[in-house]
């Protein structure tokens, strides 16, 4: 029987919710946290830091998909390979500020891992 996780964020009551259906909380070894510059997606990179202190140390992965390009890129001049470096470079001021909300929350570096899609 596979995991199913739902994960919520609500920005005016700064209530995140995770569960997950077909595991219990000492179970989780691995965890995915979607990040972005707002103040909700680094709120829940807190509240994972904060649930986690109780369990086996887990890996965290922080994944941040950026956008595709606008409609008209190509059209005017734009490289793919130049928009994915400027994303990549954008998301990694994303992955600091998880990695900080991570390690006061006392997650050892080791086990943070970043994905840019």
């Amino acid at each position: 029987m596979g995991r199913r996780w739902a994960v919520q964020g609500i920005e005016g009551s700064r209530q995140i919710r995770i569960t997950a259906k077909g595991a219990s909380m000492k179970s989780w070894d691995k965890i995915l946290v979607g990040v972005d510059k707002t103040h909700t997606a680094m709120h829940a990179v807190q509240y994972v830091g904060s649930i986690i202190r109780s369990l086996k140390p887990p890996k965290i992965t922080l994944l941040y998909v950026y956008p595709e390009p606008p409609p008209n890129f190509y059209q005017t001049g734009g490289l793919l390979p130049d928009y994915e470096k400027e994303k990549r470079e954008y998301a990694q001021d994303i992955f600091s500020e998880g990695r900080t909300l991570l390690a006061e929350c006392g997650v050892d570096s080791q086990n943070i891992d970043t994905v840019t899609r």
